[in-house]
Protein backbone atom coordinates (compact mmCIF):
# COMPACT_ATOMS: atom_id res chain seq x y z
CA UNK A 1 0.00 0.00 0.00
CA UNK A 2 1.18 3.48 -0.79
CA UNK A 3 0.44 6.28 1.67
CA UNK A 4 -1.11 8.43 -1.07
CA UNK A 5 -3.78 5.75 -1.49
CA UNK A 6 -5.01 6.27 2.06
CA UNK A 7 -8.26 8.17 2.63
CA UNK A 8 -9.54 8.59 6.18
CA UNK A 9 -13.15 9.69 6.68
CA UNK A 10 -14.63 10.71 10.00
CA UNK A 11 -17.76 12.55 11.15
CA UNK A 12 -15.78 14.63 13.69
CA UNK A 13 -12.33 16.23 13.96
CA UNK A 14 -11.73 14.29 17.18
CA UNK A 15 -12.59 11.05 15.38
CA UNK A 16 -10.17 11.94 12.58
CA UNK A 17 -7.42 12.60 15.13
CA UNK A 18 -8.04 9.15 16.62
CA UNK A 19 -7.93 7.50 13.18
CA UNK A 20 -4.62 9.22 12.44
CA UNK A 21 -3.21 8.09 15.79
CA UNK A 22 -4.14 4.48 14.97
CA UNK A 23 -2.57 4.77 11.51
CA UNK A 24 0.57 6.38 12.98
CA UNK A 25 0.98 3.44 15.36
CA UNK A 26 0.61 0.95 12.52
CA UNK A 27 2.95 2.94 10.28
CA UNK A 28 5.57 3.13 13.07
CA UNK A 29 5.42 -0.68 13.22
CA UNK A 30 6.11 -0.69 9.44
CA UNK A 31 8.88 1.92 9.87
CA UNK A 32 6.91 4.53 7.88
CA UNK A 33 5.65 8.07 8.56
CA UNK A 34 2.98 10.41 7.29
CA UNK A 35 4.23 13.21 5.08
CA UNK A 36 2.17 16.21 6.21
CA UNK A 37 3.31 18.23 3.15
CA UNK A 38 1.58 15.72 0.84
CA UNK A 39 -1.49 15.30 3.05
CA UNK A 40 -4.47 17.55 3.54
CA UNK A 41 -7.67 17.82 5.51
CA UNK A 42 -10.99 18.88 4.02
CA UNK A 43 -14.36 19.45 5.64
CA UNK A 44 -17.64 18.81 3.92
CA UNK A 45 -21.20 19.56 4.98
CA UNK A 46 -23.09 22.41 6.62
CA UNK A 47 -20.18 23.11 9.03
CA UNK A 48 -17.44 23.10 6.39
CA UNK A 49 -16.47 26.74 7.16
CA UNK A 50 -16.26 26.25 10.95
CA UNK A 51 -12.87 26.01 12.64
CA UNK A 52 -11.73 22.84 14.30
CA UNK A 53 -8.62 21.82 16.21
CA UNK A 54 -5.44 21.21 14.21
CA UNK A 55 -4.80 17.63 13.20
CA UNK A 56 -1.13 16.85 13.85
CA UNK A 57 0.28 13.71 12.23
CA UNK A 58 3.92 13.42 13.42
CA UNK A 59 3.46 16.79 15.19
CA UNK A 60 2.98 18.75 11.93
CA UNK A 61 -0.41 20.40 11.24
CA UNK A 62 -2.28 19.20 8.16
CA UNK A 63 -2.93 21.67 5.34
CA UNK A 64 -6.59 22.55 4.88
CA UNK A 65 -8.01 22.68 1.40
CA UNK A 66 -11.13 22.97 -0.71
CA UNK A 67 -10.11 20.33 -3.28
CA UNK A 68 -8.25 17.05 -3.22
CA UNK A 69 -7.25 14.43 -5.74
CA UNK A 70 -7.80 10.77 -4.94
CA UNK A 71 -6.84 8.03 -7.39
CA UNK A 72 -6.77 10.55 -10.24
CA UNK A 73 -10.22 12.05 -9.56
CA UNK A 74 -10.52 15.65 -8.37
CA UNK A 75 -13.02 16.29 -5.57
CA UNK A 76 -14.34 19.71 -4.56
CA UNK A 77 -15.65 20.18 -1.05
CA UNK A 78 -17.96 22.68 0.57
CA UNK A 79 -21.51 22.22 1.73
CA UNK A 80 -21.58 19.21 -0.65
CA UNK A 81 -18.92 16.87 -1.97
CA UNK A 82 -18.60 17.20 -5.73
CA UNK A 83 -16.71 15.18 -8.30
CA UNK A 84 -15.03 17.52 -10.76
CA UNK A 85 -14.78 16.01 -14.21
CA UNK A 86 -13.69 19.22 -15.98
CA UNK A 87 -10.04 18.11 -16.38
CA UNK A 88 -11.05 14.63 -17.60
CA UNK A 89 -13.58 16.15 -19.99
CA UNK A 90 -10.97 18.55 -21.36
CA UNK A 91 -8.48 15.71 -21.93
CA UNK A 92 -11.15 13.71 -23.76
CA UNK A 93 -12.10 16.64 -26.01
CA UNK A 94 -8.43 17.29 -26.83
CA UNK A 95 -7.87 13.64 -27.72
CA UNK A 96 -11.08 13.51 -29.75
CA UNK A 97 -10.22 16.70 -31.64
CA UNK A 98 -6.72 15.40 -32.32
CA UNK A 99 -8.02 12.10 -33.72
CA UNK A 100 -10.78 13.81 -35.72
CA UNK A 101 -8.32 16.42 -37.04
CA UNK A 102 -5.89 13.71 -38.20
CA UNK A 103 -8.75 11.80 -39.80
CA UNK A 104 -9.92 14.92 -41.68
CA UNK A 105 -6.37 15.65 -42.78
CA UNK A 106 -5.90 12.20 -44.34
CA UNK A 107 -9.42 11.78 -45.69
CA UNK A 108 -11.72 14.35 -47.14
CA UNK A 109 -14.28 15.48 -44.58
CA UNK A 110 -16.69 16.15 -47.43
CA UNK A 111 -17.40 12.40 -47.67
CA UNK A 112 -18.99 12.29 -44.24
CA UNK A 113 -22.64 11.33 -44.44
CA UNK A 114 -25.20 13.64 -42.83
CA UNK A 115 -26.00 11.05 -40.13
CA UNK A 116 -22.29 10.74 -39.23
CA UNK A 117 -22.02 14.51 -39.00
CA UNK A 118 -25.08 14.74 -36.70
CA UNK A 119 -23.79 11.92 -34.45
CA UNK A 120 -20.37 13.55 -34.26
CA UNK A 121 -21.81 17.00 -33.46
CA UNK A 122 -24.12 15.48 -30.81
CA UNK A 123 -21.21 13.68 -29.13
CA UNK A 124 -19.11 16.85 -29.11
CA UNK A 125 -21.93 18.90 -27.56
CA UNK A 126 -22.68 16.28 -24.89
CA UNK A 127 -19.05 16.12 -23.81
CA UNK A 128 -18.67 19.91 -23.73
CA UNK A 129 -21.95 20.63 -21.93
CA UNK A 130 -22.18 17.68 -19.54
CA UNK A 131 -22.82 18.81 -15.93
CA UNK A 132 -20.50 18.13 -13.01
CA UNK A 133 -21.64 15.11 -10.98
CA UNK A 134 -22.45 15.68 -7.34
CA UNK A 135 -23.40 13.43 -4.44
Amino acid sequence: MYADDLLLISATCKGLSRLIEICEQEMAWLDMQFNARKSCMVRCGPRHNKECADILPNGVPLNRGKTFKYLGILFEVGSKLKVSLAAKRMKFVRAFNNIYGCWCYHFSCGFMSPIEYVLLANLTLRVRDSPTLSC
